[in-house]
């Protein structure tokens, strides 16, 4: 049997095609691991903060956690030196990295002190 130039290029459209479409599969399901949407149940997924999701008191956060999610706000009361119960946390993600915010819920000087020394320790590290 004989390849004819027709047949030939029918065949190479077809793995054209096949290849492209692999790729394609390869790409979106490297895209969806990579943002925690393939791979770990919600379970298990460490707390994560999204662009503009905003604390409030009238959260229940208890209820929400469990397992690593307890672990990871325990280790948050352990590092930021002020109380996260009194505090509103905003987070706006930018094209450099983003914005945080952490507002104090009662205006009180000596929590306003324990944030803004806070923030200003983490914005040095990033020097």
């Amino acid at each position: 049997m004989e390849i004819t130039p027709d047949k030939q290029n029918k065949s190479n459209i077809w793995l054209i095609v096949l290849g492209t479409a692999v790729t394609t599969v390869v790409v979106v399901m490297l895209a969806l691991y990579s943002f925690g949407l393939l791979g770990n149940s919600s379970s298990e997924m460490p707390m994560a903060h999204t662009e503009g999701m905003v604390h409030t008191e009238g959260m229940n956060h208890d209820m929400e956690m469990s397992g690593r999610r307890a672990e990871v706000a325990e280790l948050g009361r352990q590092v930021m030196p002020f109380d996260l119960e009194r505090t509103t946390h905003v987070f706006d993600k930018q094209d450099f990295g983003g914005v945080q915010q952490v507002l104090s819920d009662d205006s009180d000087p000596e929590q306003i002190a324990l944030i803004q020394t806070h923030l200003q320790e983490e914005f040095a590290s990033f020097q």
